[in-house]
């Protein structure tokens, strides 16, 4: 897809709309709050909107241009799989989605049988998350906004079987801290940037967690840019 910005002279749009039929493309022209379709791929409503695919799990999740998303889809796809087979979800347990986005993890936990608490810090990306929720008729996915990267952090109150954090390049430090507090007996952790996940691992091994699952994911192919997910366990809870 393309999303031009700018002022768009006749001649501008004209050659968007060539594009995007000669790419088969979504086009959107225009800045926050004057953004519109003027193209969309063959077979596709230019008012729902563009979404992707996560056929492992039958769901289909929207977004809209300046969202983020993870950049290669296929790659993102095997990564929701492995993430949502160490948070172990099943019906009876409740799984905290960190940094949510726009569903892209608690939908998934969610299709696994978990109740899903989904928190994010951008509104937009919470009223997708729950729309994306209802569009493929999951009932057990609650999106809420919340600063997670700010102590005390707001997480809901009761007990979690497991939590799932994707945070940005800064890490979860505040966030780890209050889990560790929770004693949540798992944690998937999906990091950008290597020297945050090393501290924020530290938070978790002085709290006497165990490191069981540590995989790099090659999300930027021929960069030096790599996805890190590690999974921590307290060891009285492992086989829990």
């Amino acid at each position: 897809g393309v999303h031009g910005t700018g002022p768009e002279p006749e001649m501008d749009r004209e050659r968007w709309l060539a594009f995007g039929a000669a790419r088969d493309a979504w086009v959107f022209l225009g800045g926050s709050g004057t953004r519109r379709c003027v193209h969309a791929p063959a077979g596709e409503d230019p008012e729902a909107g563009p979404a992707y695919a996560l056929p492992a799990f039958d769901l289909r999740l929207a977004f809209e241009p300046g969202d983020f998303l993870q950049g290669n889809g296929p790659v993102n796809a095997a990564l929701v799989e492995r993430v949502v087979a160490l948070a172990e979800p099943a019906p009876g347990r409740r799984v905290l989605d960190a940094f949510a986005g726009l569903g892209n993890f608690a939908l998934p936990l969610a299709r696994g049988g978990a109740t899903v608490e989904a928190l994010e810090a951008a509104p937009e990306l919470v009223l997708r998350g729950g729309r994306n929720a209802e569009a493929n008729g999951l009932r057990s996915v609650r999106c809420a906004v919340a600063d997670l990267a700010t102590e005390p952090v707001p997480l809901p109150a009761g007990a979690f079987d497991a939590a799932v954090l994707d945070p940005p390049r800064a890490g979860a430090r505040a966030l780890v801290t209050a889990l560790v507090a929770r004693a949540v007996p798992r944690i998937v952790h999906v990091s950008c940037d290597p020297a945050t996940l090393a501290r924020d691992a530290r938070i978790l091994a002085d709290a006497g967690y165990a490191l069981v699952s540590l995989a790099l994911v090659d999300m930027f192919p021929q960069t030096h840019h790599q996805e890190a997910l590690a999974c921590f366990v307290l060891p009285s809870t492992r086989g829990g």
